[in-house]
């Protein structure tokens, strides 16, 4: 039997080193172009090109060789060491199930950083033919997110996002935007048509960013385009050129925080009124109703004050075919929407008020959007209201549930308390699910179990699991590869900017997708692509 084997793993390496298509270097470029088309589309992709990655390493042989060229790269070495870190961690951990599920999510972080670490792929075209291969299938996939979205439209557009999660997405349109820029701006081959295209498609993607409200991307790269504009004037231009891009940031960030300060006050305000000229009947002579205990409050006007529902349920049912007892599009309550909705316009919660919305203002109530700020359902816009309201009611309130933002300070703060119990080393490779179970009882959270997760900060996620020292580790693996780079790489310090971006606010590195998204580009940019940088 192991006779056979062998002859059939000859004959295969025979096949490989003869054939002109289907040779070693091309088989690399197949797993390398799946890989990219996953990311956007399927992990079963992503599997799949780690596979044929994995299997053509092994046929390829010429083992000795390729190992002492891993050995040699010390950013390889590196980044497969953040694995070995995770290996670790089984030694005081309790939960192996889950430390194992947690190894088997990290593996592409060892198998992309030995393999691409170890063999030599530095073909100009056939590394093109990846970031053109990875754009086109970001362009193919918010084209499709459009077209669901025009057949069957949602309430929530983080529901048009069927393949990845539209934080995920959001990173990886960053990066093809990058990518565009820079074949469109640098020296090169390609034709002014060419150039045209890559700059329309980059402004596709930026302007797809906006209207799918994909908040968290759009953020990141803005800032991502500043810190690299920064670094690149600090390198290359004269002395009197490297402060330009640095005063423009800091005014950006200046401009900011005076706007959002602005912004803030619009909702942090309350609209107080005089009791004692306080009329208790509509103009029809029904009563009203009030809840002062109640201290919701839509743009500083109390929510659960005037309001008359007979009058309300008599007018609403008139105008829309959602009746006002019935779920919204959102699966809210379609009455309480309303009563937000006319608190936020501060009118009264009766017939006259119901009568006073717009056709457009009604379908927005329809769609579940409890605030006229938040009507711009196509936009970052509405997404940055709906923050700034959710934190005023939290400072308000102090309570977190419901509001992205506000959550992760929970889970931030949740733990910096796990942190500060097992300062060293952590809690281990499988005990961290565990570990935040137990620090919400005990910190008497007030978040509702359905939202309580984990840390969503990649370093504070490191620091629970491994706890000072690895998060060390982890970030020596990180920055090393930086401080390496024999010139200036638009495209890495692009990406290195917007993974790191991410990782303050997400667990980037805690699912496949994300460990393949910057395993894959990391790798890539760092061992395939640095000996063909256009100079």
């Amino acid at each position: 039997m192991g006779r056979v084997i062998t002859a059939a793993l000859n004959n295969l390496k025979d096949f490989f080193n003869k054939n002109r298509i289907f040779n070693h270097s091309n088989v690399y470029l197949l797993g390398m172009l799946l890989m990219v088309i996953g990311l956007p589309f399927s992990v079963f992709l992503m599997s799949i090109s780690l596979f044929i990655l994995s299997g053509n390493w092994f046929l390829e042989g010429n083992y000795k060789e390729k190992i002492y060229r891993f050995a040699k790269n010390k950013a390889a070495v590196l980044i497969t060491s953040v694995f070995l870190l995770h290996i670790i961690g089984l030694i005081y951990t309790n939960d192996f199930q889950y430390a194992l599920k947690d190894l088997r999510i990290k593996s592409p972080l060892l198998i992309l950083a030995f393999i691409l670490g170890s063999i030599e792929f530095y073909d100009k075209k056939k590394i093109n033919y990846v970031l053109f291969t990875f754009c086109l299938a970001i362009i193919f996939s918010s084209l499709f997110c459009v077209f669901k979205f025009a057949n069957k439209p949602v309430a929530d557009l983080r529901d048009i996002f069927v393949f990845v999660s539209h934080i995920r997405y959001g990173l990886l349109i960053d990066v093809a935007i990058f990518i565009f820029l820079y074949y469109t701006f640098r020296k090169n081959h390609f034709k002014l048509i060419h150039k045209l295209f890559f700059l329309f498609a980059a402004i596709w993607l930026f302007i797809f960013l906006m209207i799918a409200q994909l908040f968290t991307g759009f953020i990141i790269f803005v800032f991502a385009l500043f810190l690299v504009l920064i670094i690149y004037f600090i390198i290359y231009k004269k002395w009197i050129y490297k402060f330009i891009p640095l005063i423009l940031f800091v005014t950006l960030i200046y401009t900011l925080v005076l706007k959002v300060g602005k912004d803030y006050k619009e909702f942090e305000v309350k609209n107080y009124f005089d009791y004692e000229t306080l009329t208790d009947t509509t103009v029809r002579g029904n009563k009203y109703t009030f809840d002062m205990l109640n201290q919701q409050y839509e743009n500083g006007n109390y929510v659960w004050s005037f309001i008359c529902e007979k009058e309300m349920e008599s007018a609403w049912n008139k105008r829309s075919k959602i009746k006002f007892r019935d779920l919204d599009l959102k699966g809210q309550t379609i009455n309480n929407t309303i009563i937000r909705f006319l608190s936020s316009l501060n009118y009264r919660k009766d017939s006259v008020g119901v009568n006073k919305l717009t056709d457009e203002q009604v379908n927005a109530i329809e769609s579940g959007v409890v605030n006229w700020k938040f009507m711009n359902k196509y936009g970052v816009l509405a997404r940055y209201n709906q923050t700034l309201a959710e934190v005023a009611l939290y400072l308000d309130t102090k309570n977190p549930n419901g509001s992205s933002l506000v959550q992760r300070y929970e889970y931030w703060k949740t733990a910096i308390s796990i942190i500060q119990k097992n300062i060293l080393i952590g809690v281990g490779t499988g005990d961290v699910n565990q570990a935040f179970k137990t620090a919400y009882f005990k910190n008497h959270s007030r978040l509702d179990i359905e939202f309580r997760k984990r840390a969503h900060n990649q370093f504070l996620e490191f620091a629970v699991t491994f706890g000072i020292i690895g998060l060390i580790w982890f970030l020596i693996a990180l920055f090393y590869p930086v401080f390496i780079l024999k010139k200036f790489d638009f495209l890495y310090i692009a990406f290195f900017i917007i993974a790191f971006l991410s990782m303050l606010t997400e667990d980037t590195l805690e699912t496949q997708a994300g460990i393949c998204f910057f395993a894959f580009f990391t790798t890539f940019f760092l061992f395939c692509r640095q000996k063909n940088i256009d100079k």
